[in-house]
Parts: structure tokens; sequence; C-alpha cells
């Protein structure tokens, strides 16, 4: 709408820029956008941010009207010699700054020539050493100049800006033993980078020649000096320390850190590798330097491995903001990622921000995705699990909450090391255990039970050859495994049913036999059966002799044990709420099994305390209100037990249902025992309702 000349409205430069930056910094940019600033709109523009767009010449040319302040095209091949011309008629005289870094289809520059106003360009990285004299001639404003990346023969192209050139980057340039020559001419230098990634430090052995006084000399405000990369001697930093007035910026990454023990540090910040202030500093100035990074990455690691940092929080957000940077990295990614779980871990995490923790978050979730179908990298595997064991799951991670479920099941399923499976099991257990039912159908969606079951029948095949470790490692993964099962089937079928099809009976079956003695895993296998019996429509499948006889028999498996008796009582119950006609099985007969769930439950202690934790009590107010007694007998003393030891829980969640426990006490022909339950849940509930209301009493009242 804002392109039609015709409607009266237009955007403001501010607007415009703010628009075209957030385009960008999403890939939405493209000719259609920026043909809302062509020639006869009301719409302005100032700022054209397009780094790392896919904008050509025609998309430019929309804006040869515009009267351009600053021009970011960095890293974009599509951009041609043509789109400068575009530009110089209307912004020759009001461009500031040029960004062209990376632009190789560039092969001419003359046409910058044309930017009088010109005040910073960077051409790092492009083919701009031919034309340096005659850019430089014209540009009597420029100020700052990006020559790194470039194979420079020399740089005399800049001696006719001696005396306006403040910063001049020559990071990577060769040849550098000439151009220094011509730096020292440059007497407004305040900032000077002649540093070198270490794979071309070769080419700059000798550049510790000029690290004499000679250089701060000639260069009397120098500012800040980045060396880099360069290799330097003990004389070499006796200079830099006798410089007056001290320098406020020294960089000294590469440079062996060992030559400035017991010295004072030779200016007011150091980027470098001998303390953690050093390391992190670098690993903010030098993100677009990836063998920085991963060096400055490993060294904080070697230092929070050994001592507290004075600065844990901005370390963390350092390493964060690198590691997002390069993604595909792998070095960058593990070093980064073991950096995290040191500065994530207690006592650092209870005051870092939510802000901050998310960021962390990210950073790994992001190195798992990019690097999840590589599944002998055990290392990334390995940090990016430990150290999301240091977050609160699910609670610090709901954001990513889908993302972060899809990754861990995938390295479930595709990783080599039995550590991560293992600990990608125990991440999911966690994650899933909190969450609805929504939640759980999408961990289902993502074959979670399909995988768990694989993973127990791996275990149980195994555990014939594994040695007494092994085994014990796989029986924590089984452990883990069921009650993984049991937490994403609760109250929710379609995740029961893919159990069941998947020969999951067959597996509790297997499970019991091979782990009979193992009461934890016997209470974690019944309580996903529970789940099954929950459902109605299957619980015809549990209608097994085997199955019904394993039940029978583990309702007094342990004399003083009531988890699993419990547990089993309650899946009979469920099963015999169906009626007569639906019991179908014939060697374990109804009346004997209801029987003996009020027998066994007697025997229970009504005070114990409970490892079960019920997000609702839907299922056993459908026992309560069937029309078995004995079904509605475990009701009550199940109701009992949890109003009793765990009132301010759970008689919140019964409060509503209250009037089906009145409606059951008021039948004539119910035991003794089971009308003192119902009384006691009753007298429980309003006693937590009357508290409740008494203290509202007393709330201080807002407005």
């Amino acid at each position: 709408m804002f392109g039609n000349r015709n409607n009266g409205l237009s955007l403001p430069p501010a607007v415009g820029d703010a628009i075209i930056k957030r385009l960008n910094k999403r890939n939405y940019l493209d000719e259609h956008w920026l043909s809302l600033f062509r020639s006869g709109s009301h719409n302005q523009l100032r700022r054209l941010c397009a780094h790392s767009s896919k904008i050509s010449n025609r998309g430019l040319s929309y804006l040869a009207n515009q009267e351009l302040q600053e021009i970011d095209l960095s890293e974009n091949d599509s951009i041609t010699d043509y789109a400068l011309y575009l530009f110089e008629t209307k912004s020759g005289k009001s461009l500031r700054h040029l960004n062209l870094s990376r632009c190789r289809s560039i092969s001419h520059f003359h046409c910058i020539s044309g930017f009088e106003a010109l005040r910073s360009l960077d051409a790092s990285y492009t083919l701009i050493d031919d034309n340096l004299f005659d850019i430089s001639k014209r540009l009597h404003h420029l100020k700052i100049i990006n020559l790194s990346g470039i194979a420079l023969k020399n740089l005399k192209g800049l001696e006719v800006l001696a005396g306006t050139l403040e910063c001049l980057l020559l990071f990577d340039s060769l040849a550098i033993n000439f151009i220094l020559r011509t730096v020292l001419k440059l007497k407004k230098l305040r900032k000077l980078d002649i540093s070198c990634s270490p794979s071309n430090g070769l080419e700059h052995l000798k550049q510790y020649e000029y690290v004499q006084d000679e250089l701060f000399q000639e260069l009397t405000k120098l500012e800040a000096l980045d060396l880099s990369g360069i290799h330097l001697s003990r004389k070499n930093f006796d200079v830099l320390l006798n410089v007056k007035p001290k320098l406020k910026f020294l960089g000294l990454m590469f440079v062996d850190y060992h030559l400035c023990t017991g010295l004072p540090q030779p200016a007011q910040y150091v980027t470098g590798e001998q303390d953690e202030n050093q390391v992190v500093l670098a690993l903010k100035l030098y993100k677009n330097r990836s063998q920085y990074v991963d060096t400055a990455l490993r060294r904080l690691f070697e230092i929070a491995r050994h001592t507290n940092l004075s600065n844990n929080d901005e370390a963390l957000e350092a390493v964060c903001q690198c590691m997002l940077a390069y993604p595909e990295d792998y070095s960058i990614q593990s070093a980064g990622s073991a950096s995290i779980y040191h500065f994530t871990k207690e006592p650092a995490s209870k005051t870092q921000t939510v802000t901050l923790r998310r960021m962390a978050v990210s950073a790994l979730l992001v190195a798992m995705e990019y690097h999840r179908l590589q599944p002998h990298r055990i290392q990334l595997q390995k940090n990016t699990c430990v150290s999301l064991c240091n977050f609160k799951i699910p609670t610090e991670v709901t954001f990513v909450y889908k993302r972060l479920a899809t990754v861990l099941i995938g390295y479930m399923t595709n990783t080599v090391d039995d550590f991560v499976q293992r600990i990608s099991l125990q991440l999911c257990n966690s994650l899933v255990c909190q969450v609805s039912g929504e939640s759980k159908e999408f961990f289902g969606s993502l074959n979670f039970v399909e995988l768990l079951l694989k993973i127990v029948m791996a275990r149980l095949e195994d555990g014939i050859v594994l040695d007494e470790e092994e085994r014990r490692r796989s029986t924590h993964a089984m452990h883990v495994a069921w009650s993984a099962m049991w937490n994403v089937t609760d109250e929710t079928p379609t995740n029961c049913e893919k159990f069941l099809r998947n020969n999951g009976l067959d597996a509790f079956l297997r499970c019991f036999q091979f782990f009979g003695n193992d009461d934890l895993l016997i209470v974690n296998m019944l309580g996903l059966l529970g789940n099954v019996a929950e459902v109605k429509s299957l619980r015809k499948y549990l209608m097994r002799e085997d199955c019904m006889k394993m039940f029978r028999s583990l309702l007094r498996f342990r004399e003083n044990d009531l988890e699993i008796g419990y547990n089993s009582a309650g899946i009979l119950a469920h099963l015999a709420s169906d009626g007569e006609d639906a019991w179908t099985v014939q060697e374990t007969s109804r009346e004997e099994t209801l029987l003996e769930i009020i027998s066994v439950s007697e025997t229970w202690d009504i005070k114990a305390d409970r490892s079960i934790n019920y997000r609702s009590l839907t299922p056993i107010i459908y026992l309560l209100c069937n029309d078995t007694m004995e079904v509605q007998y475990f009701a009550t003393w199940a109701l009992a037990n949890l109003t009793g030891v765990y009132s301010n829980k759970y008689c919140p969640m019964l409060w509503k249902d209250l009037i089906h426990l009145q409606n059951v006490r008021k039948q004539s022909n119910i035991p003794v025992r089971m009308q003192g339950y119902l009384d006691a849940t009753i007298e429980k509930c309003v006693a937590w309702k009357n508290s409740r209301d008494l203290m509202s009493l007393f709330d201080t009242p807002s407005c």
C-alpha cells in the first residue's frame, strides 16, 4: 500500500530504515520490498541494511532516488559495479558509511570516489587493491577503512589520507612488511589492526621488527593496536609497556602469553589467552574470526575447569553468542557446549536471569540440531546433554519444548554411544513427566513409545552377555524407559494404544521374568499398565490369562510393599468395573479377585506415604461411581489415603467431586470400614475448604 503514490501515505526515514533492517534480519528482504521506495513514492530510506541478502542490481535500482547515508551490501555475490553507479547521483554527497565486505562480483571500485562525504569504507575480502589510489585521492573525509583479507601489494594510495584516516584494519592482509612503512606516515591513526590468522602466521614472522619504539614515535595518537597472531619477543613487550600514554586496547591472541608472566598489563583492555578477562574480551571482539573463537573457547574451558570465574554470566553470554554465530562448526560447538556446562551449574545458576538461561538453552539446541545427523560426533552429544541437565526440566525449556523433544529422540535413535542414549532418555523422561496430554501426544507422534520398547527389548537381549557394571547401567536404562512409558501414557489413550500395538504386554511379561526382584521396575511397569486399564476401549487387550494371573499374584507380592499391590489392585478394579460380561478370562475368577482386592487393601496402612503422583483424580472418581461395591471400596481407600496424607494437594482436586462421595456414603449396604474411609475423606475436604475460606478473610486487599 505504501507504494501507491496517490494514497497520501508515506514512510518517514526512521520507519523505512527499521522495516528494511527487520526484513533483512528475518531473511525476507527482496526486490518487492525495495520497490516500496522506488521513484515516485513518498517513502523514504536513509539506511540500507542488506547484509547477506539475495537482492540484485535490479532491486537496488529502486533506491536510486533515495539520499542514503548508510549502505551495507556485505556478503552479496549478486551485486556488481553497476549497483554503485546507481547511488552516485543522489547519494554522492550524503553517503557516510559503505560496507562492501565479501562482494566479490565487484571488480571495479572507481565509482566509490564519487561518494565524497564517505566517512567509513569496509572493502575487506574484495578486489579493491588495484583501485586503491584512484579511490583514496577524492575521499578527503574518510576516517575508517577496512582492507582485511586482501593480498595487498602496497598502501601508497592511502598516503593522501594521512590527514584524516583514524582507523586502518589490515587483518590477514599479506605482504604486511612493505605496508607498514606506509602505515607509519598515517599520523592521525588511532586504531591499527595488523593481526593475522594462525594459518597466515608465516607471512608475518618479521612483523615484530616494527613493534619497536619507531611505531609509537610516529603514531603518537595510537590508542588501539591489534598484534594477534604475530610472533613477538620479550623485547617487544618491553616496548609496549613503555608506551605513554598507555594504549586503551591491545590484541594479543595467538601470542605466547607466557612471555607476559610477571609483567603488568600493557593496555587498559587486552585480548589474549592469559586469563579470563582477556579470553572473554576476545570472544566478544572476534566473533567474525572462527579460528580466534575456537581457540578462545578452548582456553576459557581450561580456565573454568580449574578456577571460579569472576564474571560467570558475562562469559556465558559471550560463549552463547559465538556458538550461535557458528552453528555448523563442530569444533566451536564442542568447546562452547563444554563451557556452558561449567557456567550453568550451581551456585552460579541461582543468580542467572531467565533471558541468559534461555540463551544458553538455545545455543545448546542449535548445536544439537545442526549435528544430530552425525551419530559419530559423540563428544558434542555428550556435552549438550550433560549441560542440559543443569536446567530445570521442563520449566526452563518450555519455549523450545517440541524442538528439544525432537532432537533428543533423534539422539536416542541414531547415537552409537550408550551414555548418550541413556542421558537422552533421562532428559526425555524429565520433559514428559510434568506436561499435559497434548505434549505427551507430540512425543507419541515422534514414535517415542515404539523407541522405548525397542530399547527395553534390546536391553533384555544384551542382559545375557553383559558384565556386572554394564548390567547395572542397562538396568538403570530399563528403569528410565519404563518410567518414561508410564509418564507418556498418563491420560493419553493414543500412546496407550501404541504400547499395546507394539507388543508392550509381551515386553512387560519378559521384563518381569528377567527382573522379577526389582520392585522399582515392577512399580513403573504396573503404573504404565494402570494407564492402559483406565482406557475403557483398551481394557479388553489386558484380558489375557497370563497377564491376569500376573496381576493377581502381584496383589501380595511383598508383605510390606504398598505400591506394587496398590497398582495391581487398581488395574484389576478397572478391569472389573466393566461388569461380568467384559471379564472374558476363565481361569481367573472375577468374584475371587474382587474379594481379594478388599482383603489385601485392609492390610495397607491408610497413613502411608506414597510414591505415586496423580495429576488428576478422575480415574479414581470413575471407580467410585461404579456399581460394583468392591471396585468402590478400592476407590474409597485410595481417596482416604491421598487426602489424609497430602490434604493440601488432593483436597482441592477432589472438592468439585465431593458430591459423589456423599452419594456413595448414603448407600445402605456398604461395609463399615468403607464408611469410615468416606467419612474421613469428606471431613478432610470440608476442613480444607473452611481453612481456605478463613484465610481469605485476612488477605490484604489490593487495588
